[in-house]
């Protein structure tokens, strides 16, 4: 794993001090590349034996969605779609400067990756129970709504913190604000744990689902705590390099060296799908400890609007045509979809989430079809 301190691009820092907002449509270039051009990053390394995705002519079933994709890519902000099932790529389209070669930055997708560490740290015993108290493992969140709640209340965004906006999961625009700086060449410049701590309290945890940033950051502490390595370290080694990329991934950090666990993850468009093919595959295993955390993750545990379910950090974003699919959802439309029973996983990256009502149909139907 290496580390880099990319320096440079006075022009981003300028742009994102000035109060211009966050959205795919600013700085395509940098977002694109996950910011890591100009943002403090460390470079997570690729795999010698990357996993194999094979590419494959459309079946009878599988045109009838790449039309449907062309049909939605064609007119509108969708900038990459790739489609495949067990392992073949059997669509794959880029627009505006995209390509395989990309990394273009999840946003909020990364909290899943958290769940799924946080699973990892569950199995090998670092965590001794999902109900323990995240104070427990993250002694810096005493005296707080996240260190009160229980790693399970965390993994479901139910800590009773600060009510939060849906689409960025801050507390207050001015947050959005401070936090934005995370793109800057000395990364994030504020202590998170003290940000937190000024929108630590609002309720009573486990009552009442909130989609917050500082749920997922409370839960990268409490894996750091139980594991004795930074997060980046142990992702690396228990999700990331058992997907086994064919490029490098990357995460965001702070000033003080720190992942920006809520959304500062960036990979390769082919690397997206591997993470979800890992899953498949870790699913599969079925008895096993990590297995049995996956079904919990991925299954509707929380409603927080009708007919869109929750797990831990994940989205179930089609409870009718495709129950079984699971989703990753970062802000502006970026998306990993997958079902399991089908062995489909799909990746999208958009400049915003105008699309992402049109995509979850045509890709869910297609996995009921094919389950």
């Amino acid at each position: 794993m290496k580390k880099s301190w990319r320096n440079g691009c006075f022009f981003v820092g300028v742009l994102l001090l000035s109060g211009v907002g966050w959205g795919q449509s600013d700085l395509p270039n940098e977002v694109t590349g996950g910011f890591r051009f100009a943002a403090n990053t460390i470079i997570l390394d690729a795999s010698p034996e990357p996993r194999g995705l094979t590419e494959g002519v459309a079946d009878d079933r599988e045109r009838a969605l790449v039309e449907g994709a062309r049909k939605i890519f064609s007119n509108g902000s969708t900038r990459a779609v790739l489609l495949s099932r067990k392992e073949r790529i059997f669509d794959e389209r880029y627009a505006m400067g995209v390509s395989k070669e990309s990394t273009p930055l999840a946003y909020s997708m990364p909290k899943s990756l958290v769940a799924l560490t946080v699973g990892k740290a569950l199995c090998d015993g670092s965590i001794q129970n999902l109900d323990d108290k995240a104070e427990i493992y993250a002694p810096q969140l005493k005296g707080t709504s996240y260190g009160d709640a229980s790693i399970r209340q965390l993994l479901m965004m139910t800590s009773g913190a600060a009510k939060s906006d849906f689409t960025t999961g801050h507390p207050k625009p001015t947050e959005s604000f401070v936090l934005r700086n995370a793109f800057l060449p000395r990364g994030l410049d504020v202590n998170v744990v003290e940000r937190m701590k000024i929108h630590s309290g609002y309720g009573s945890p486990g009552v009442e689902f909130n989609y917050n940033n500082y749920d997922t950051q409370s839960l990268l502490l409490v894996t750091e705590g139980a594991t004795k390595v930074p997060f980046s370290d142990y992702f690396n080694k228990v999700i990331w390099a058992p997907s086994r990329p064919e490029r490098t991934g990357a995460w965001l950090r702070n000033h003080q060296l720190s992942t920006v666990g809520w959304m500062g993850f960036s990979a390769s468009p082919r690397d997206y799908l591997r993470i979800g093919y890992f899953i498949i595959d870790e699913r599969k295993q079925e008895g096993s400890c990590f297995s049995r955390y996956l079904a919990d993750a991925t299954s509707n545990l929380i409603m927080p609007m009708p007919g869109r379910g929750y797990g831990y950090q994940i989205h179930k974003l089609s409870l009718r045509l495709a129950p079984d699919s699971f989703w990753f959802l970062g802000f502006g439309g970026q998306v990993i979809g997958v079902d399991v029973i089908s062995e489909t996983v799909v990746y999208l990256y958009s400049m915003n989430d105008s699309q992402v009502p049109q995509w979850v149909r045509l890709i869910s139907a297609f996995m009921k079809e094919a389950s």
